[in-house]
């Protein structure tokens, strides 16, 4: 069961953090987004979003302006991969 309200969550903060400004839509990125920056801040909302599953869903942080959907994409496919590989 747990599993599955991991996989919920993971649909959930994929939508939020795809959705907003930035990336596409032909708006001109940043010069350079730092996808570091932004990988980490994502990290952390998963991360609050799994403690407190009743949460407003995720947006697209701060740190990820200029980072187009498709690195956004790859980044939460990661963050999901790390978090539900730990035990």
């Amino acid at each position: 069961m747990k599993h599955i309200q991991v996989l919920a969550l993971a649909a959930a903060f994929l939508l939020g953090a795809c959705s907003g400004k930035g990336g596409g839509g032909g708006s001109a990125p940043s010069p350079s987004p730092n996808v570091a920056a932004c990988r980490a801040a994502m990290e952390a909302d998963y991360r609050r979003a799994l403690e407190t599953p009743s949460a407003p869903s995720a947006t697209r942080p701060p740190a990820c302006a200029g980072v187009d959907d498709a690195t956004l994409q790859q980044i939460v496919g990661e963050i999901i991969a790390s978090v539900t590989a730990t035990p």
